[in-house]
């Protein structure tokens, strides 16, 4: 046999293996390659960017509740129920909280209630504030408003542990302390009140969420899911909620109710057992047509 006819031959095999290859391709093998390799190494991914995200979370939550539960330790904070105030002691919670609102991104207010829910003890929120002179300052009574929590929803208990609430429709944060006064008596509830924006900007100066992209709250299991689409956002954190109420962290398909569009919700937890999540559109674990064709180009160039 000639060298042009080896030539052929080879040529001709190579085609016909090709062909073949391609065949099996796109009647299964690439479906194989999909569900084998390349949709575990992406949910493996995608799985490490939402643990790291938990784990900023998680620290910066820390970091807040030690940061507002330590003002509550300052003298002119824990008079603050005594019947008649002092103009030094007025100007130094002022101070204090006037200092904390500049410095804590995203605190958006701080109120402390009397355990019976009625009376306003102390307030940033200007709303708050009926009248106000150097030597004293009256505020309304909590539940006046229509917007009030009840408070219930936002107490705690006398040796009660802080908490943390989630308002899905304010996109806010409600950090709640047992409130404490000098002889160290139970006396009510302190409230710190954060906009959902600011753990978007901790992720973001972190690196682990781009700039732009939003975070959204889950009120019930406590949660935070990032990449949810401004479409049909209700029925989609409530399906999100559903989800987590089983406690399972597995992969979750979801669809959207108007458009149909599918999206998977990848989970993990932070060590305080709060939820964190992102939807990823079903598109991205999809083997591309461009790798496709490299794999098919380079079974061609080898064989």
């Amino acid at each position: 046999m000639t060298v042009t006819q080896k030539i052929s031959v080879s040529l001709l095999l190579s085609v016909i293996l090709f062909a073949v290859f391609t065949v099996l391709s796109f009647t299964g093998l690439f479906d194989l390659v999909e569900a084998r390799f390349y949709n575990p190494s992406i949910t493996q991914g995608l799985e490490r960017e939402v643990g790291g995200s938990a784990t900023v979370i998680q620290d910066y939550l820390t970091e807040l509740t030690n940061r507002f539960s330590s003002t509550l330790d300052e003298a002119p904070v824990k008079r603050s129920f005594l019947p008649n105030q002092s103009a030094s002691d007025i100007f130094e919670r002022s101070k204090l909280y006037g200092t904390l609102l500049e410095s804590v991104n995203g605190l958006q207010g701080i109120q402390f209630i009397d355990s019976t829910g009625r009376r306003i003890h102390f307030s940033t929120l200007k709303a708050d504030i009926i009248k106000q002179d150097q030597l004293s300052v009256m505020y309304r009574n909590y539940g006046d408003v229509k917007n009030d929590l009840p408070y219930d929803a936002l107490s705690v208990s006398d040796k009660g542990k802080p908490r943390i609430i989630a308002l899905e429709g304010e996109d806010q944060l409600i950090f709640s302390f047992p409130f404490y006064d000098s002889f160290n008596i139970y006396k009510g509830t302190s409230v710190f009140y954060l906009s959902v924006r600011s753990i978007a900007d901790r992720l973001i100066t972190e690196g682990v969420l781009k700039v732009g992209e939003d975070v959204a709250l889950v009120s019930e299991p406590l949660g935070f899911v990032m990449g949810l689409p401004k479409v049909a956002k209700t029925s989609l954190l409530a399906a999100v909620g559903g989800a987590w109420k089983s406690g399972s962290l597995v992969p979750t398909p979801l669809v959207t109710g108007t458009s149909g569009k599918s999206f998977t919700l990848i989970s993990s937890k932070t060590k305080n057992d709060i939820f964190v999540g992102r939807l990823v559109d079903e598109a991205v674990f999809v083997f591309p047509m461009a790798m496709k064709v490299i794999l098919l180009v380079s079974f061609f160039l080898t064989s």
